[in-house]
């Protein structure tokens, strides 16, 4: 497609998945707080709004930019550890994009150590916690003895009205960029900044998260010139774009990232030896 015959079709999209979205946080709202089967309900809707979110990254990277990398910018579109960073991103405060990276590079290891002294090994969180609520399954210990995993009702659960990608995805509808000429205008202004993760400096330069609010406001101004703001649109819409809209993320990675044994058994050696050293200095 030509940028413009891809603009439109996006466009044509983002409302069905707004509506995807907000039919699976309604009907999770019938269910009992808390049960496995709301929760599900609720991770389908934080999916659903974060593919919007990709979408609009899609859209806030730069047109010659996006015409060489489409392929891989769709790529989180169609991953669920992705679209679960993207729908967790949307409460993560980060100044710049080398911040959140980390971040995003933190919650896309395949496996990592935690406990009282980490000493045990668990798989991707974001994963597991989604595959656990959803199926039973078959699953083993370090030492390969196979049990039973099955979903259960949890006291840790988000209400919908809770979901801040959902949030961010109804406000960016109110204001009007479910359009073509919104995408057309969330593009132009987003188009004079090449979000790259950079190395911190300490210039004069204005942190990442301080000129994407600046673009946020410009936008909003261009989408209210032209009429395209809808009727229900509210200040707490605009709150919601400037507090959760994350940074654009087209330039980071969202693979899962293979972590070894062995450097899973490092991590646990150091995190043990910290805390033998750490007991031996109380005396």
């Amino acid at each position: 497609m030509n940028d413009a015959d891809r603009l439109n079709f996006l466009a044509e999209g983002l409302p069905h998945l707004l509506a995807s979205a907000q039919s699976f946080s309604k009907a999770s709202e019938r269910l009992p707080e808390g049960s496995r089967e709301a929760d599900v309900l609720t991770s389908l809707a934080m999916e659903e709004a974060a593919k919007i979110l990709v979408i609009l990254d899609i859209v806030r990277c730069p047109p010659k930019r996006r015409a060489q990398q489409i392929g891989r910018l769709l790529k989180p579109f169609y991953s669920h550890l992705a679209r679960l960073i993207y729908a967790e991103a949307a409460g993560w405060n980060a100044v710049d994009l080398f911040e959140l990276r980390r971040y995003v590079d933190f919650e896309r290891r395949a496996h990592y150590v935690d406990g009282p002294v980490s000493e045990y090994i668990f798989p991707n969180s974001i994963l597991h916690k989604r595959e656990s609520r959803m199926y039973v399954d078959i699953e083993t210990y370090e030492d390969g003895k196979p049990f039973w995993s099955f979903p259960t009702d949890t006291e840790f659960h988000f209400s919908p009205s809770q979901i801040a990608s959902l949030q961010v995805a109804e406000a960016l509808g109110a204001v009007g960029v479910f359009s073509e000429l919104g995408l057309n205008i969330v593009s132009d202004v987003w188009a004079t900044k090449d979000f790259c993760v950079e190395e911190p400096s300490f210039n004069e330069s204005p942190l990442q998260h301080h000129e994407a609010q600046r673009l946020v406001r410009l936008m909003l101004d261009r989408l209210e010139a032209v009429g395209l703001v809808q009727q229900h649109a509210t200040h707490g819409h605009v709150a919601s774009l400037l507090r959760n809209w994350q940074l654009p993320m087209y330039d980071l990675d969202f693979e899962l990232i293979k972590v070894s044994q062995e450097d899973l058994d490092a991590e646990r050696d150091a995190a043990h030896w910290s805390e033998v050293g750490m007991g031996w200095g109380d005396y």
